[in-house]
């Protein structure tokens, strides 16, 4: 028999279901990924966007806030899925009919844990910050490499238009976050490398 307090607390479980979840699930991958690998992957490169943002551009850059907000990102998604942009943006009444959902399945996920986590769970991830702002370039430039990864291992048929339209939307927010362009200054060209390139690198 499931307790009241199981009932009640599930959060935790929920988000974890993120492994579950495959991302890009309308295309043929010849990497699979899924939903919690890609936050981990959002949450690591926004910890770099973040020291780059202190240290090199001087910004007041809170990193519990950063790294909070980072690993929470899509975790409406256990309730939603993953929706492909091209899917998702179709049409502006569906796109605005997938936020609604995706904000009604996030009231409910935040619902499954005490109170005093909620409000501030809430608060990082509705309150729109720079540290929100770097997660989502990070998001972007996550985005970007796995499509380069894709084409460069030879899924043209699948990534010839992503890898573009990923991209466009990376100089777009490399345009208005310096971070994001020093970033890939350092370590992008490494994510196109072999393991024997990067061990002898």
């Amino acid at each position: 028999m499931i307790s009241d307090t199981a009932k009640e607390y599930a959060f935790l479980a929920l988000m974890f279901r993120q492994r579950l979840l495959p991302r890009w699930n309308r295309m043929g991958l010849f990497e699979q990924e899924n939903v919690l690998e890609h936050s981990a992957e959002v949450t690591l490169t926004s910890l770099l966007l973040g020291l780059i943002s202190k240290h090199e551009f001087g910004h007041d850059v809170d990193m519990a806030k950063l790294l909070s907000y980072s690993i929470l990102h899509d975790g409406e998604e256990v309730l939603t899925t993953d929706l492909p942009s091209p899917i998702k943006r179709s049409s502006p009444e569906f796109y605005d009919t997938w936020k609604r959902l995706e904000v009604e399945n996030e009231k409910l996920l935040f619902s499954k844990m005490p109170e005093y986590m909620r409000k501030e769970i809430e608060e990082i991830c509705h309150v729109k910050t720079y540290e929100s702002e770097l997660v989502k370039a990070a998001d972007v430039y996550v985005a970007y490499n796995k499509a380069k990864r894709e084409f460069a291992m030879g899924n043209v048929l699948e990534f010839k238009v992503a890898v573009k339209k990923c991209e466009a939307a990376y100089l777009e927010y490399a345009g208005k976050y310096p971070e994001l362009e020093r970033l890939n200054d350092y370590f992008g060209e490494c994510m196109l490398m072999s393991l024997d390139e990067l061990i002898d690198a």
